[in-house]
């Protein structure tokens, strides 16, 4: 994506800053510290969703209660947000009085959001303090702070959609954090058997059979607790 383009997704009228730019460059001498030209600019375009869902609720809550959200971020490829963000600040609706939530590690998420704390304004903060921070406003559609029909609001459970940040300029160790991929999650044999421990015995026609660890059996005293068990020596 050029720079010209990049600028398009800046819009003004939704209060959104999606650019996020490195204090440090310079145009005289920076490009070529960035591997280019003198005053080349390198810009890494990634896309995330912002979404919310319902909060489960207690049974005993009837149903004029006004309902509670999950609001998060999160990525949409292989690499985790948690390696290059280092925050996101929550900021609810400006009709109320200051509320403020500050997420710190991933998931990037707060819960028991209520329907008139939208819309809310999410500040990201980078790992690399050199690259100024992105914000994003959030309205759901199914949520108009009270103004949708009872029906319709019951009937949203919540919604997710796209949106894009733009790094201009990253130094070398943020380039490498948004582009390297998460290593997978390496199940061992314990979690692949459901958390079931099973312990292997004797080969019989080349196949391999498990059996469960047998519990010791314990000796009943009449008179007092219960005894180990005998040993058979």
């Amino acid at each position: 994506m050029s720079y010209t383009n990049l600028m398009q997704h800046q819009s003004v009228m939704d209060g959104c800053q999606r650019v996020s730019c490195n204090r440090s460059y310079s145009t005289t001498g920076g490009g070529a510290l960035m591997g280019g030209g003198v005053g080349q600019r390198v810009v890494i375009s990634k896309e995330f969703a912002i979404g919310c869902k319902l909060e489960q609720k207690d049974c005993y809550q009837p149903q004029v209660v006004e309902r509670t959200w999950c609001v998060y971020i999160r990525e949409l490829d292989n690499v985790d947000m948690g390696c290059y963000v280092r925050r996101v600040s929550f900021r609810m609706s400006p009709r109320l009085p200051l509320r403020l939530h500050v997420a710190d590690a991933s998931p990037f998420e707060i819960t028991e959001v209520l329907d008139t704390d939208f819309p809310i304004e999410m500040q990201v903060e980078y790992s690399d303090v050199k690259m100024t921070p992105t914000t994003y406003i959030y309205q759901p559609k199914g949520i108009l702070n009270g103004k949708h029909c009872l029906d319709i609001r019951h009937d949203f459970k919540g919604e997710e959609h796209k949106d894009r940040m733009a790094f201009v300029n990253p130094s070398e160790s943020m380039r490498l954090s948004l582009t390297t991929p998460t290593p997978p999650k390496v199940q061992t044999s314990h979690e692949q058997r459901g958390g079931e421990l099973l312990l292997p015995i004797k080969k019989e026609k080349g196949k391999v059979k498990t059996q469960k660890p047998q519990q010791p059996k314990w000796r009943l005293n009449i008179r007092g607790p219960l005894l180990p068990p005998l040993d058979k020596d």
